[in-house]
């Protein structure tokens, strides 16, 4: 549900404002407006704002180089460890690109082999002119041999390494590419390389001790994102009265309705508390019972409610539940789902359980649904010949069962939505704006019981009579009864054209969840085949290779399948049923001006 809000308004006067909003922060509840796009125009907060990024990626690399057994740093305060990690970033990026330098300088005269510059040197002091050449093999010349004195070095993939040595001074006419001479032998490069990973490693163990003052960051992270949001407000906020008083707009929770009006009115400001109006953009806070508030991430990856209609997340969330099932659709896997959530859940930091717990519930589900028709990673239990399967394979879901149960939940959950739909129109417009909807339910539902009727040989045809003349009317000349009834009968005929191609669609799309439980389990027996059929009959060496292959294959088809299980019930969530219960949606989250904790 979405938790009442009041509306505060109030005038301050410019010089009491900074410290108002010092104390307002520590109240902790009063969630303020503030303009859009506003740190675009104010270098101050786009600084801030980078800072604050920074910080959140600088944290995120630290991350990677975390060990339990890593020595602690002696820095007290996040910002210098923050500056020392930057140096540091930069120092190792420094030492990677000599690194590669190194390594492409290597590669570049391996095929020249060990040598000494020092002598070369010496050499070329004494007169001797030493010049290196490529060439390909085809056209390297023997008389350069007696001509240039040229020595051959090496021949690697059909170029040819040589050098000429000469004494007059000039540079040998020879038809090759001349070659650099090293500037370090090979000896000297592992040198080189050898102290470059020494510091590196120095680098790298800094990195490993910053990981465990992680906390630091965050806390310096946060004073700056306290800072900007501080800013954000002063800068948000609109003067009156010749610039002398500064209007701040906020919101809070009905439920501290007496807290803060205690509090305010114990500043010396005028400030007013009333009701929202339907144009007022209200922050949206929701809250539900322990079991709908895990599927809360997931209605926000589409958007949150308007403020006055009814929060769909524990409308949702039992069908989401049952789609994750029935798409990943193998009890084995739910398994796996439910015991590596459950262990991984004893040692989890508090902010990950919520998570795990939504992976058990979704893991419990794909048991069921697995169990259900017939799946154990990949085994299908329906054509098995395990006895004690015998009694209860008569209650299992074949394919073509499946396909039928998956057309029934999206009628049932399509009506459902109409039937929030209706709700949600009444709550927000009254009864008058329902009707129309009203009459399409009493057609799909009274449709419903008239087909039943026929086929139980029962009196059908004044029952179909008065379903078509209520939805009728309903439908096409009380859709909106302050309009004209030609206007009406015009709404309701294209209506009636959106709603019987929409349904279709609507209906047709909950066969996913039959594809993709269908293709789970095919996978799932694909990667069995394979890897009895490749395995072989070697002792120990057969046992390996079916595992790597049971493993490998399953590991692919849970990653894939899971994947799919979570974004087309996404998808029939935020299309089919979203658009069935009229969700408006555009509501912005209620995140409250207080101090921000780690």
């Amino acid at each position: 549900m979405i938790v009442p809000m009041k509306k505060l308004t109030a005038l301050i006067f410019y010089k009491d404002y900074q410290e108002f909003l010092t104390n307002l922060r520590d109240l902790g509840v009063v969630h303020i407006n503030t303009k859009k796009n506003i740190h675009l125009d104010n270098e101050s907060l786009l600084s801030k704002m980078n800072l604050v990024k920074s910080y959140a990626s600088t944290i995120k690399y630290i991350v990677k180089f975390k060990k339990e057994n890593a020595e602690t740093l002696n820095i007290t305060d996040g910002k210098e460890l923050y500056e020392n990690i930057t140096k540091f970033k930069s120092t190792l990026e420094r030492l990677d690109n000599k690194l590669a330098a190194i390594s492409k300088e290597r590669n570049s005269i391996l095929p020249w082999g060990e040598y000494s510059s020092d002598l070369i040197e010496k050499l070329s002091s004494a007169g001797a002119r030493i010049d290196f050449f490529t060439c390909i093999s085809s056209k390297f010349k023997e008389e350069w041999m007696k001509d240039y004195n040229a020595i051959e070095i090496d021949n690697v993939a059909g170029l040819v390494y040589f050098i000429t040595i000469s004494f007059d001074g000039e540079q040998p006419d020879v038809d090759a590419e001349l070659f650099d001479k090293p500037k370090s032998s090979l000896r000297e490069l592992a040198e080189q390389e050898e102290l470059i990973k020494k510091e590196r490693e120095c680098v790298i163990r800094f990195f490993t001790s910053a990981s465990k003052s992680l906390d630091l960051l965050e806390e310096a992270k946060n004073e700056v994102l306290q800072d900007l949001e501080f800013d954000t407000i002063c800068e948000s906020s609109d003067t009156v009265v010749d610039d002398k008083l500064l209007l701040l707009e906020a919101w809070f929770p009905c439920d501290t309705e007496k807290d803060v009006k205690w509090w305010i009115s114990q500043k010396d400001v005028y400030f007013e508390v009333e009701n929202p109006t339907v144009e007022d953009n209200v922050p949206i806070k929701l809250k539900n019972n322990n079991f709908a508030k895990l599927f809360e991430f997931i209605g926000e990856l589409y958007s949150l409610p308007k403020y006055g209609e009814i929060d769909l997340t524990p409308f949702f969330a039992p069908f989401f539940v049952l789609f994750f099932g029935i798409c990943l659709g193998d009890a084995g896997y739910g398994l796996l789902f439910v015991v590596g959530a459950s262990l991984y859940k004893l040692k989890a930091d508090k902010k990950i359980k919520p998570l795990l717990s939504f992976l058990q519930i979704i893991g419990l589900s794909t048991v069921v649904m697995g169990m259900m028709v017939g799946t154990f990673f990949g085994v299908n239990l329906i054509d098995s010949d395990i006895s004690w399967l015998a009694d209860v394979k008569k209650y299992m879901i074949d394919t073509d069962k499946l396909f039928t149960v998956s057309l029934v939940i999206g009628v049932i959950q399509v009506v459902f939505g109409m039937f929030i739909k209706v709700a949600n129109a009444v709550k927000q417009f009254g009864w008058s704006a329902a009707l129309s909807t009203i009459g399409w339910l009493v057609l799909i539902l009274g449709g419903g019981v008239v087909y039943l009727m026929k086929e139980m040989g029962m009196e059908y045809e004044i029952a179909q009579y008065v379903v078509l003349s209520i939805a009728g009317i309903l439908i096409f000349l009380l859709n909106n009864i302050k309009r004209n009834v030609f206007v009406n009968i015009g709404s309701g005929l294209w209506d009636t054209y959106n709603m019987v191609t929409g349904l279709l669609g609507d209906l047709l799309s909950y066969i996913r969840l039959f594809a993709l439980g269908v293709s789970s389990s095919v996978l799932g027996l694909v990667f069995n085949d394979i890897a009895f059929s490749l395995s072989g009959d070697t002792p120990v060496v057969s046992q390996l290779i079916l595992v790597l292959i049971l493993v490998l294959g399953h590991g692919i088809n849970i990653f894939m399948s899971g994947l799919g299980s979570l974004v087309h019930p996404m998808r029939l969530t935020f299309v089919e049923f979203y658009k069935n219960a009229g969700f408006s949606g555009g509501g912005k989250k209620y995140s409250p001006f207080k101090t921000i904790n780690n």
